[in-house]
């Protein structure tokens, strides 16, 4: 009796936990998980596609200009900076000869005095035959030799002007500083021959041409400058290993300063979309859109990835919503529902 009862209880047992389970198993299959995301519908897009140099302000091949006198001089003011654009005639500086630069220019009128009345006496002793064609032309030769010195040591109210539109590169001589006889007071170049000079990589050699438009940006930050390719190498430096290039730029580049530069050689086309819609690693990307309120994966490839948006190119459905924050959390077939609704 005692073993029919303990068979009887140990059998309601089992039944009791198999009704549990069931229950269990039942309610389970009953529920869906879901997500809250953000939804942007979207939309096709360009990009610029980009050749990027690195490299650094530079002048352009016969652009600099070294300023000097042919006098000793003293700088009494100095009206520019090293990076100041000027225009042509612009004042850049007062100067006072020397006594000894003084003495000189004395020297040199008495010069061109003299062999202009050497000339003319050449001229009529020619007129009498008593003289030659060669002495004649060597008499104009030394009077235009001394003009031009003379010329050189007469600096019309001893001011050093800009030669032309263009960008101080360097102040080298000191305020109050006696500067030597040729000696460098400044260095100069020209309009917009102050620009960039930097590599590309060898496989983009064939894609940048000269007239390419670029946005060249400082490294240290600031306003980008605009400008174009002037000149593309035509083989490697053998120390860099990377084809040279060259831009005129709008505005003059700090010389010396590191920019990079971003060519545009051409236009990418695709999906331009929110870098969040984009889940996955290099070797497998993909979107989730929204279909009926369930999410459906959809395999892409990044074109480009600019900030915070992406140019991808896939079998995206431009009338279904991409997941873009929450994107990461879903599944295929999951419910989702937008963070605005109620």
């Amino acid at each position: 009796m005692s073993r029919t009862l303990h068979l009887v209880t140990t059998l309601a047992i089992c039944l009791a936990l198999g009704g549990c389970d069931a229950g269990a198993d039942s309610g389970g299959a009953g529920t869906t998980s879901s997500a809250v995301i953000r939804e942007e519908m979207p939309i096709r897009g360009t990009f610029d596609d980009l050749v990027v140099a690195y490299g650094q302000g530079a002048v352009g091949r016969g652009g600099l200009r070294v300023l000097a006198l042919p006098l000793e001089v003293t700088l009494t003011e100095v009206d520019v900076v090293a990076g100041q654009h000027v225009q042509r005639g612009q004042r850049l500086a007062l100067f006072v000869p020397s006594k000894a630069a003084l003495a000189a220019r004395v020297a040199a009128h008495s010069s061109v005095t003299v062999a202009r009345d050497q000339r003319d006496r050449v001229a009529r002793l020619l007129g009498d035959h008593l003289a030659t064609n060669d002495q004649l032309g060597q008499a104009e030769k030394a009077l235009r030799d001394a003009e031009a010195t003379l010329a050189a040591q007469d600096t019309p109210g001893d001011v050093l002007r800009a030669p032309a539109d263009g960008t101080v590169l360097s102040v080298d001589a000191q305020r109050d500083a006696l500067v030597a006889n040729g000696a460098t007071l400044m260095t100069f170049v020209e309009g917009d021959r102050m620009g960039f000079a930097g590599g590309i990589e060898p496989v983009d050699m064939s894609r940048v041409h000269v007239g390419d438009s670029v946005s060249l940006r400082s490294l240290s930050g600031g306003e980008a400058l605009a400008g174009r390719v002037s000149a593309v190498a035509g083989s490697v430096d053998p120390v860099s290993r990377l084809i040279d290039v060259k831009v005129a730029t709008t505005a003059p580049a700090i010389q010396g300063a590191a920019y990079r530069a971003e060519i545009v050689v051409g236009a990418l086309t695709g999906w331009r979309i929110p870098v969040d819609a984009v889940i996955g690693d290099e070797g497998a990307r993909a979107v989730w859109q929204v279909a009926r309120g369930k999410a459906h994966r959809v395999v892409v490839r990044v074109v480009v990835q600019r900030g915070d948006q992406a140019l991808v190119d896939g079998a995206i459905d431009a009338s279904q919503p991409l997941a873009t924050i929450g994107a990461a959390q879903l599944d295929e077939g999951m419910q989702v529902r937008p963070m605005d609704s109620k």
